[in-house]
C-alpha cells in the first residue's frame, strides 16, 4: 500500500493504472482501489472509464494541428524577416 500522496498534477505510472484495472476486474470496489493507491475517487473513475472506452489505460494522443507551411515556406519567411 502506498503511504504518500502523489503530488498534484502528476500522472500515475501506467503500471499503477494497469494494477488498478486488474483490481477492479477482480471485483475490488473503487473505494478499495482508491485507498490502496491513496488517490481520489475521480482518478480511479477516470482510469476505469478510459479502460472501458478504449480497452487500454495508455494516455490518449494529444491532437496537434497539422502544419500549414512547408519547409520551403519557412525558409522564405526567415529570409525576408
Amino acid at each position: 500500500m502506498y503511504t504518500t500522496n502523489m503530488p498534484l498534477g502528476r500522472h500515475l505510472p501506467v503500471g499503477d493504472m494497469d494494477q488498478m484495472i486488474g483490481m477492479l476486474l477482480a471485483g475490488q470496489t473503487q473505494r478499495h482501489v482508491r485507498r490502496h493507491f491513496n488517490v481520489s475517487h475521480t482518478v480511479v473513475g477516470r482510469v476505469w472509464q478510459r479502460y472501458l472506452d478504449t480497452g487500454s489505460v495508455a494516455e490518449r494522443p494529444i491532437n496537434v494541428r497539422p502544419r500549414k507551411t512547408t519547409d520551403i515556406d519557412d525558409r522564405y519567411i526567415v529570409s525576408i524577416a
